[in-house]
Order: structure tokens, then sequence, then C-alpha cells
């Protein structure tokens, strides 16, 4: 009788087995003309299910195969033993081929794709790249992560809401490999309950939220798992799915207990169903249980792997097969870590054992395509019986949500994986390839300009020891030859070489930086390759953006050190000047009047191109974005199309202005290896700042007023206020964007003139600036524009460190025309070039101002003192004047001074005539120029350019600034041979008389102080090679400590999802720690350089005592020689144009320094047809007006 029972039992379950029958039910073996039936001895498959051929013709076929011209069948001749027949053929395309199928059924579908990648003589399959799509869902972009090869075939499985009457199935092979392939296809229908509308959305706090419309979303199936039981073969599912035991995701089994139920489960309408999950899964479990008088502490957890950036469907399986009566189980459920369900009693809601019931929650998990594990759990609650069962599960789904671009691999849609075809990536790569060749090609030529410069002009390093004939001046090339020279010369190409390609790829990786294949092939892999947990997802950005900046910095740091110590370079004239024309072709002015100024062809090509990267990537952005916008992905969100666009018009916008933010601090950067490197120097290089902060600002200012509109018709204003502790913070971003405003608008000339204090405290406010911007995007993303500011931190605190210790000023000369020169004490050591400035602070006058001066004095012919001159035109240099220029004149001066600053090397000794032409003080740079051709004609004895200097002043008393030109303690030496002529035009006197009343000339010496110390080397321009040191130290101490943090602390809270760990915490962190790290690796330089400073101060002359220049007689050869060469003229300015027209020879460089009329008027000169034997250069300074009418 018992026996009878069981049979019956057994006999009424089998029937039970597949209950549900689909209207839909294709299956498809790809590559075959036979249909094959997947036979039990299959162990993968054995389910005795009916496959047919995709080659079969049949005359009512219910799907279309694709052209046999744009596939081919494959047979694998060798499978391995065991391995589902339906694995021995596919189906391999070569272009994009679609399968449609007729359906008779509309709402969800299930659809199943078998991939085994195996080898034929004809083809390799494990080579394929395609993508595949499920009518408008992209289910596969990244075939590679399949790993289908050998013994490991994959099926990815999916469940499409469909409102058609057919599904269409396209393959699309990508242009790099051009193959694509299935082994087998199944199309089934499934039960519209399958998939409830609603399920519970946990946040990012935990709280419980509906999630509606989860029916109408697709779905992949990521994990299938019978819980405490074993494998469920699709034999024994109605839906023919497969379960695989939990044992590989479990995180320990201590605790738990597996449990197999021999009894009948029990199905309730509207309860889950057998088309849920099969009994195999309700009638196995894994539990705990309390076997005392107290209730067990012990969770079980299963750890499931995914991909970050989308949403999952965690669907959960419960049936209580282990209490022996009602209300006895209690348990608390977590999901993501969060929980889900305290105290479940599944009596409660089930009113019966062994009754199955299921819950769906939606998780949120982590941005981009970080991965890492989703937690599920159980564990007793504190309704939990003792002698009871205190947690089961019995099985777990975890299935990927679509994302809004409608797709489970990537952000492309369907419409631009069609389009990657059929108008291929070569419309992309062609422009990002034309891009890439004209930065390459302009770079090279700037690049091979300022080597031809370096190599043709003359080391400032003051190295020549012999003397010179005049017979060897004579000669074409003079040539200085050490024996190392050769050495040098290859390790300095070597560096070069380096430099160039590491320049390249940088720009390289910011011209694709915007494309498809950058986003979603290269990036990726780089994120798997090098994802640790020491730097998780800021590694890929710090490898690409940060390291090859800082790298070129330490090698320019190298290259200069050799260039400054061991390189001798060539003199090289051309008596015709051919030689030299296609230097300096690039320097003449294409543009002269306009908010850029005077801007040259080089300047006007890279700016240009500079442009044309800013567009290129603001429309591949948009572009990408807008292709992935849709009706229908703009109304899953409760939008219209035009609002969504206008969303990621903002977002563009943000991303666009980071590549003008990531530039901005380069040109600023005063003791950085990168400008000398390629022969700019820091202050002509504040326009760019001043371009680039324009530029950046207009488009910061777009980027927040489209979001504050985005929220405006949105009704999402509240957006304004938030500050998420993870992802972008809003309030951030706007304190970020008014303060850029409030220094952008102190910045127009108007204002900077008129209320210069309110300028120069303003910009101060970048500090802020920054940290705002970092906890707007969070550090991982900041990275991008990293480079460029910690070389700027570095020199910012180096010239901090330097600038603290009082500058012992000697003496000063108050001259007629309003005007000082103050003359510092320094080293033997600390040399410099023409045209340098220094950066002077007096805390008497201002505390915090510091004013950029250039420095008159030459460190040859007055080794031991540095001079500047400094006009009464300003506040500050208003009081300096008053201060200094009053009978009892003070007898200590407490200053700070920070520099000098100036070129690597100058190219002066290449003309054949030099005019140089200033206005008021814009005479100083000149008289620096003036007193290094006399040391080289009078002590090295070289042949100099013959020198006109074309000057106007508003009075004769500013003809006192010509006296500037000698060194104020006189020249040993004969400067009959240096050919100078000057014009000196006073334009407000008709003659000589008419001013008799003008202030003599005085001078004031000072008391030594304790406390001053000489001006004396800095790291930068006479110490690079420490330069190298302290940004690769620097940097490599922030990464040892950043890493270890991100180890030990943020990688066990976060796992590197960016969803957990708080983002201002984390920015935070490396903030700090970035500046910990530069502060240890330049404070021990500086230290250190700091001993051998103070013996170098020691060997200085006290020069208290000693007799002022300005009593040296009128009648001295050299003032007398000098007073012969001067023509005042009065009454009127020059005729620059004649003068400079009337200029004879092939190369004359033309210098001016004054203000913005008189090198505007120049520079048209010289961009003329009539002048291209003029070679135009202007110092212009942003700090200084310069005034002469």
């Amino acid at each position: 009788m018992f026996f009878f029972l069981f049979l019956l039992f057994s006999f009424s379950t089998l029937s039970l087995s597949h209950p549900f029958s689909p209207l839909d039910n294709y299956l498809l073996d790809c590559g075959s003309t036979a249909p094959l039936t997947t036979a039990a001895t299959s162990s993968l498959s054995a389910d005795h299910r009916l496959f047919s051929g995709d080659l079969a013709r049949t005359p009512n076929s219910p799907f279309h195969s694709p052209s046999l011209r744009a596939s081919v069948s494959l047979r694998n001749d060798n499978p391995f033993p065991g391995l589902s027949p339906i694995y021995h053929t596919a189906r391999v395309f070569t272009s994009p081929a679609s399968y449609t199928f007729s359906l008779k059924d509309k709402g969800p579908h299930i659809v199943r794709f078998h991939f085994h990648a195996f080898k034929s003589p004809q083809l390799d399959l494990g080579r394929a790249q395609f993508r595949v799509l499920v009518d408008d869902y992209v289910v596969l972009t990244n075939f590679t992560r399949l790993n289908c090869t050998g013994q490991n075939p994959k099926v990815l499985e999916f469940l499409v809401p469909v409102e058609d009457e057919k599904i269409v199935i396209v393959f699309v092979p990508n242009r790099d490999s051009k193959l694509a392939f299935v082994n087998a296809i199944e199309v089934i229908s499934a039960p519209n309950d399958l998939v409830p509308e609603t399920a519970q959305f946990i946040g990012s706090s935990g709280n419980l939220v509906n999630f509606d419309g989860l029916n109408k979303q697709a779905l992949e199936v990521v994990h299938r798992v019978n819980v405490g039981g074993p494998k469920v073969t699709p034999f024994n599912d109605s839906l023919w799915r497969t379960w695989v035991p939990d044992d590989g995701l479990l995180r320990s089994s201590f605790g738990s207990e597996r449990l197999v139920f021999g009894g009948r489960i029990k199905y309730h309408d509207g309860g889950a169903s057998r088309e849920v999950a099969p009994d195999n899964v309700y009638n196995s479990a894994r539990l705990i249980r309390s076997e005392n008088d107290s209730v067990t502490n012990v969770n079980i957890t299963w750890a499931f792997p995914i991909l970050g950036g989308y949403k999952y469907l965690i669907r959960l399986h419960f049936c209580d097969i282990a209490s022996i009566s009602l209300n006895m189980l209690y348990f608390n459920v977590f999901v993501n870590g969060y929980l889900a369900y305290e105290d479940l009693d599944l009596s409660y809601i089930t009113r019966s054992l062994a009754s199955p019931f299921y819950a769906d929650f939606v998780v949120d998990y982590g941005d981009g395509n970080v991965g890492g594990d989703l937690s599920v759990g159980i564990g007793p609650s504190k309704n939990s019986i003792t002698h009871a069962v205190d947690g089961i599960l019995n099985g777990v789904e975890v299935m990927k949500i679509n994302n809004s671009h409608s797709s489970f691999d990537g952000e492309d849609c369907s419409t631009i994986v069609l389009k990657s075809w059929s108008k291929g990536n070569y419309s992309g790569l062609l422009l990002t390839l034309a891009a890439a060749v004209c930065i390459v090609l302009s770079l090279s030529m700037v690049i091979r300009r300022k080597m031809i410069e370096s190599r043709e002009s003359l080391s400032w390093s003051r190295r020549r020891s012999e003397q010179v004939t005049n017979q060897e001046m004579d000669e074409e090339v003079l040539k200085k030859s050490p024996p190392s020279q050769e050495k040098y010369g290859r390790a300095q190409f070597a560096i070069r070489l380096m430099v160039l390609v590491l320049f390249l790829a940088w720009v390289f990786v910011w011209v694709v930086a915007p494309t498809d294949t950058y986003k979603q092939i290269w990036l990726p892999q780089l994120k798997a390759k090098i994802n640790s947990s020491y730097f998780g997802k800021q590694g890929a950005t710090l490898l690409l953006f940060t390291v090859p900046i800082l790298f070129i910095a330490v090698l320019g740091s190298i290259y200069l050190h050799i260039a400054k110590k061991y390189n001798y370079f060539k003199i090289e004239r051309s008596k015709n000047g051919k030689k030299c024309e296609g230097v300096f072709i690039g320097k003449r002015p294409m543009l002269v009047r306009g908010p850029l100024g005077i801007v040259s062809g080089t300047e006007l090509a890279l700016l240009f191109m500079f442009i044309v990267l800013l567009v290129w990537s603001f429309s591949n952005y948009l572009n990408n974005s807008f292709a992935k916008i849709s009706q229908k992905s703009a109304a899953e969100d409760g939008e219209k199309v035009w609002q969504k666009k206008l969303d990621k018009s903002a977002l563009m916008l943000g991303k666009v202005g980071n590549i003008c933010l990531a530039m901005l601090f380069f040109p600023v950067t005063r003791g950085s290896s990168l400008l000398p490197l390629v022969g700019l120097k820091s202050e002509s290089c504040i326009k760019y700042h001043i371009w680039l902060g324009n530029m950046l600002m207009t488009i910061f200012t777009a980027h927040g007023l489209c979001y504050i509109i985005y929220w405006a018709v949105t009704n999402q204003l509240s957006k304004m206020l938030e500050w998420k502790k993870t992802g972008i913070s809003n309030v951030a971003g706007e304190l970020t964007l008014l303060i850029g405003l409030l220094m952008w608008l102190t910045t127009f000339p108007r204002i900077r003139r008129k209320a210069f204090e309110l300028f120069f405290y303003t910009h101060h406010l970048y500090i802020l600036f920054i940290v705002l911007f970092i906890f707007h995007v969070g550090i991982s993303y900041a990275c991008i524009m990293l480079p460029g500011f910690y070389l700027f931190l570095v020199d910012r605190y180096l010239r901090f460190l330097q600038s603290r210790q009082q500058a012992r000023l000697v003496s000063a000369r108050v001259l007629p025309c309003e005007a000082v020169e103050l003359n510092f004490s320094k080293t033997h050591g600390l040399t410099y070039n023409p045209t340098s400035i220094v950066f002077i602070n007096i805390p008497s006058i201002s505390k915090l101002q510091w004013h950029p001066f250039t420095v008159t004095s030459n460190s040859n012919l007055e080794p031991e003192i540095l001079s500047v001159v400094i006009k009464s035109e300003g506040a500050w240099s208003q009081k300096l004047y008053q201060m200094l220029s009053v009978p009892s004149a003070i007898d200590h001066l407490n200053v700070h001074v920070e520099g000098p600053y100036g070129p690597v090397s100058t190219d002066y000794l290449r003309h054949e005539t030099l005019v140089m032409i200033s206005g008021g003080s814009g005479i100083t740079p000149f008289v620096s120029i003036i007193r290094e051709l006399i040391y080289l004609n009078i002590t090295l004895r070289y042949r100099t350019p013959k020198l006109t200097l074309i000057c106007a002043f508003k009075n004769t008393s500013c003809l006192s600034m010509l006296d500037m030109i000698l060194p104020c303690y006189g020249i040993n030496g004969d400067i009959s041979s240096l050919q100078l002529q000057i014009e000196a035009y006073i334009t407000r006197e008709e003659d000589h008389k008419q001013n008799n009343n003008s202030i003599p000339l005085q001078s004031i010496w000072f008391k030594p102080n304790q406390k001053d110390s000489p001006i004396s080397t800095i790291l930068g321009p006479n110490s690079w090679v420490w330069v190298g040191a302290i940004i690769s130290s620097s940097f490599i101490i922030f990464i040892i400590l950043i890493g270890m943090i991100n180890h030990y602390y943020i990688f066990p809270v976060d796992h590197n999802t960016n969803k957990i760990f708080s983002y201002p915490l984390k920015s935070s962190i490396n903030m700090l720690v970035i500046c910990v790290s530069i502060a240890m690796g330049a404070s021990a330089a500086v230290l250190w350089n700091k001993k051998q400073n103070v013996k170098e101060a020691k060997k200085v002359q006290n020069m208290e005592g000693s007799s002022p220049s300005v009593e040296r007689e009128l009648e001295s050869l050299p003032n007398q020689i000098l007073a012969n060469a001067t023509n005042v003229h009065y009454g009127g300015r020059p005729d620059l144009r004649r003068l400079l027209l009337e200029l004879k020879g092939s190369n004359a460089g033309v210098l001016v320094s004054g203000p913005k009329e008189m090198r505007q008027e120049v520079a048209a000169v010289c961009s003329s047809n009539l002048a291209e034997n003029l070679h135009f250069e202007s110092f212009s300074f942003n700090c200084v007006t310069y005034t002469y009418l």
C-alpha cells in the first residue's frame, strides 16, 4: 500500500515537472542543417529538448536566417567528450547579421545565447569581438569577458519584455576582428507574472522605497543559486533554467546546516509557483539552528561577484521546510549590507509550512565598470526562539537591470552600436588621428625650434676661461667642445626623445578620451588590469594623466641640469641670416591688436589646436550622449527629450571645462622645469594662464547655468542643496563657481588696474576654488587636473620656504625721475640670465603683497650684487619712494626676495643688429641685456651685435634711467668696442631748459643686520636636479601613503565600489597626503641646501663702507663713451615705423618693452611684408603698467 502511494506521488510529481507550455519556444542549433536532441549522455544540457538547425529550409519558417554572404557555418571536428552537441557547430558572422523570430505571444520572453569558442582549421573563434542586440537592448559588447574557450561554454540568459510581434537578434562584429559567432539560441515565452511590477529598492542609506515599473525592464541573469542543494539542471526546471550550488559563494559555512526535504511543496495561488522556482530549489535549504537555551549569534552571508554601474534585482526564495509547527521561525534578512527584512515570519505570510515565498529587492551597485561583491545574509532576530530554526534560505537569483541606455554592457545604445558598423569607427579614428597629427607636428616644430635655439645660442653659464681673439670671432662658427660633450649630448638626446614620446602619449589620451573606444574598451581594460585595493578607480587616472607629466618634469630637470653644468653650446653665425630665418618664422606676430594681445604664429597655431581639442571633445561627448537618449529612456526618468539633452549638455560642458583646468597652472609655475624645457619664460606665459582662465570660467559658467535651468524646468531645484556622501556634490560645485566668478570679475583690466589689491587678494581664493572643485567631483576624477596643480604646489611651497629669509639690502639710489634702485647682496653661486625677474616683499609697506621687477644687474660683472629699479607708479611703489626720498631716510629696511627667475638661455648674439625699444620703466630689461653684452665684449671679447636703444620718457628727469646702464660699482675695461647707440625721446618737453628743477640723484647706505643674509641660489634655475628629486620623492611618498590608507582604511569599507566610503572624507585624506608629501620632500631639500647657502654667504664681502657708483667721475671713460653715444630728442614720440624699416641687414632683432600701444605699433611693423629681416620679441609683465606719454 505504501509502495503504491509512493509511486502515485512520484508520478504526480513528474507529471507536474513541466506544467507551463510556452506559446513561443524556439530552439536553434546555429550552423547546423539537421535537428538534434540534447541527449542524456550530455553532462552539460541533459534536458532532451529538440533543437532545429538554423539552415533547415522549411516552407513556413518562423524565423529568418542571416544572409549566407554575411555568415558561414563552422563545425568542431574534435569536440571535448561530454560536450553538448549544440556546441559542435557555430554560425560565424563577418558583418552585421540578424535573426528575426515571429511571436505568437507578447510579454516577457526568455532569450538564451550559447557560446563556445572552439578552434578549427579555418577560424579561431577565440579572437572574436562583437556586440549582440536583442530588439533595442544591447546585451553584449565585450565578448572576451565570457572566457568560453576549452571545456567552458557559456550561457547568457535574458528576460526581455516584448511589445511587438517579433524579436530581432543582431550580431555586430567589431571592426578590428570582423568576427562574431553563436552556437545556439533559445527564445521562449515566460509567464506574465514571472516579474512583478513593483519591488523594494534599497537606497544608499538602507531605506526601503518602492521601485515601480520592474516588469518593463529587461533583466540579465548573473547568478542563479540553489542554496544548500545540488545543481538543478534544465530538465528539472519548467523554464529550462540551471541552478548551481552555493558552495563557492558562501563566505563561511560555520554555523550553517544543510537540509533536504522529502515532503511535498505546497504552492498557493498568488504566491510562488514552479515557474518562479522548481521543487528542487524549495526542497533544499541552508539554515541556522539553535540547539541550546540561547539563540545562536551566527549570520550566514553569501557574496555574489557583480559588475558596478548597474541596478540589480535580488530575488530571495524561502520555504519553511525545517520547522515542526507554525510561528517558530523568525529571522533577519540582509541585502548588500543593509537590513532588508526584520523579524521575517514565513508562517504569517504563507499560513502553512513547506509553502514557498519569494521576495524581490533592487539595489544600485557602484559606478563605472568597477566590480565587487553583492552580499546576501540571514541571521537570528530579536524574536528568534531557542531550540528552533533561526534562519533559512532556499535560493537566490541576482539579475542585472538594463541601464538608461537599454544596455547591459556599457553606455552605448543600440543605435550607436549599429552606427559603429555602418559608419565605421573610421570617421572618429580619422578625426582623432588628424588632431593628434596636427598637435604632434606643431609641437615637434616648436620643440625643434627651441632645440635649435638652444644649440645655436650662447650658454649663459659662463664656463669659458680662455680668451678669444678678434680673428677667432670673425670665423663663421665658434665651437667649444670639451671631451665630455658627446656623452652628455647623447644623454640629452635620449631625454628629449623620452619627453617627446611621453608628452605625445599624454596628448593622445586627451584626444581619444571623449571617444567610445577609449571609454568602453581601453579604459575598462586598463582599470581591470590595475584595479587593486591600493588605488582603486583613482589608479587609472593617476597613471594616464598624472604620472606622464610628473615624469616629464623630472626628466626636464635632469636635462636642464646637464645643459647648465656640462653642456657647451655653439655660437653659430650666418652672414646672410638665412640659417636663422626658419627659426624665427614662428615668432613673427600674426595678431597685433585684439583681446588676445600680440600673438605669434606658433602661439596662434597652438591656441587654435587647443580650441579644436575643446570643440572635438565637446562634440564627441555630446554626440555619444544624445545618441543614447530616446523617447523611451527619457520617459523612464519622467522627462522630455530636450530636458534630457540639456542635462547631458551641462554635464559635458563640465567635462570640457576640466581640460582647461588641467592646463591652467602650468603657465604660472615659475620654478617648473616644463617651461624652460621648451624655451618659455614664466612671465611671458602669464597670457596663456589668462587665456585658459577665461575659457575655463566661460565653460564652467555655462555648465552651472545649464544645470540650474535643467533643475528648474524639471522641478528639481532642491538638488542645488545636495551634498551627497558619495557622488557629485552640487553645493561644492556651486561654491566653486561663485568663487571662480569672483576671481574672474577682478581680473578684468579696468578693475585690476584701479584696484590691484582687490585683484591680488581675491586671486588667493584659488586655494578654496581647487578644494571645493575636488569636493565637487571627487578625488578620483579630479586627478586629471592634478599634475599641473601638483607642480604648482611644489613650486609654491619651495618659494614660500625660500622667501622667509630677509635679504641683505646694501644700498639704494634715488633717481630724479621718482624711481629707486635697490642693490642687494648675493652669493657668488647665484647666477642668472638677462631679463630675469625677482619678486619683492617689503613688510613695512604690505606683509602680503609681492611685486615683480626686472633685475638690472649682471651676475658676471657684479658677482656680489643684485639690483632692481622700481618706478613710482602704483600705491606700493609710491610708498617705497617716499620712504627713501625723504632727507632723513631710514638706515635699514626689511625686504624679502624671491627669485630670480629667467630664461635658461638667450639668443641675442645670433643677430647682426639688436634694436631695443622701451617706454618709461620698460627700459629695465634692456639694461640687463646691455650689461650682459658689455661683459661678453670686454671680458670674453666676443663680437657683439650692433646695439640701438630707442627709449621714450615723459621729461628730462627720466634720462637718469640711462645711468643704470653701467654697473653701480664701475667697469674694469674699455667699452669702446661695444657698438651702442642710444636715441632718447622726451615727449612732454620741447627743449632741455624747460625743466631745471629735477631732484639730484642721491645714495642711501643701509646698516647690516644679523637677520639679513645674501640672496642665494634657489631650488630651480640654479638647482634643477634638486627640483627633480623633490617632485619624484614627494610623489613616491604620496603613492606609498595613499596606497596604505586605501588598502587598510578605505578598501575594507568601500571595496572599490565608490558607493560607500564618503567622497568628502576620501578627498580630504588625499589632499592632506599630497600636502604632507610635498612638505616632507621640499623641506628636506631646502634644509639640506641651507647649509651650503650659509657657507657661501660667509664668503660674501662686507659691502659696508664701499663707495657708491654715483660718485664716479663724469669724465670717466665708460661714462664719456655712453654720453657720446646718446642723442636726445625733444617734443615728440619716435617714428618707430620709419626707424625700423630703415634698418639694414638681413637679421635684426627687435625687442620692445613698454606700454601696450608701443608694443602693438612695433609688432605691426615687424609683421608686415616690408620687414622680413626683423625678428620681434616683446617683454610684457601683466602686473606692471608702463607709461611714456
